[in-house]
């Protein structure tokens, strides 16, 4: 018992940092009562979806921050023969407003988001009512008022990518969205004990 608690904060420690911004802090545990009916259930968060959102939170913070590669960070995205982060672009985007090459570069990085999340929204489809009530936990108690996961996951089944699109203009909204993806998907993983503990137990037999 002991020794799956030890693994369980390991692992819990092992998640992304989201950003400077967001490096010390506290996540949160979620009180609406819509979490039990989520934790550890196949149609809700099981361990395949904390593995999911795992993989999401490193691919999502690849493209906020970049690949690591040797003492510096790659971007992911090409602007003028040089590689850029989205947290690069974004400084990028205020000395080039309007620059029709940026916009491009944007478009590209919306779609590697639609790519890399759209199967887990599938996935999540059946759960969808419930999930939108953590999100607005989420947005009370983190004074988010004003995220685009508001508007977002409110949109018709379906329909979240065309809202998505039609809300995220700039680098700047894209970046502010992805950061408050990935506070939220971290705040949900530490709010599903038996999910992450399906995961735990899937992760040690992988290692045996």
């Amino acid at each position: 018992m002991i020794q799956k608690i030890i693994i369980f904060m390991l692992l819990l420690c092992q998640l992304p940092i989201f950003s400077q911004e967001h490096k010390h802090t506290q996540l949160l545990v979620f009180t609406n009562p819509c979490i039990h009916s989520l934790d550890g259930l196949p149609l809700g968060i099981d361990g395949n979806a904390v593995l999911d959102m795992r993989k999401t939170l490193r691919k999502v913070r690849e493209m906020l921050f970049g690949q690591k590669v040797g003492n510096k960070n790659l971007g992911n995205y090409t602007f003028n023969t040089n590689q850029f982060s989205i947290r690069q672009l974004v400084e990028l985007e205020k000395e080039n407003p309007h620059n029709s090459e940026l916009t491009a570069v944007l478009n590209h990085a919306k779609q590697d988001f639609i790519k890399l999340y759209k199967p887990f929204i599938v996935k999540m489809a059946p759960a969808k009512k419930l999930l939108i009530n953590l999100i607005n936990e989420f947005c009370e108690k983190r004074a988010r008022h004003d995220s685009v996961l508001l508007s977002w996951s409110s949109a018709k089944s379906g329909q979240e990518f065309k809202a998505f699109n039609h809300e995220i203009k700039s680098f700047a909204q894209l970046d502010i969205f992805l950061s408050d993806l990935m506070l939220f998907l971290a705040d949900l993983i530490n709010s599903c004990p038996k999910a992450c503990e399906q995961y735990n137990e899937w992760f040690q037999k992988k290692n045996i």
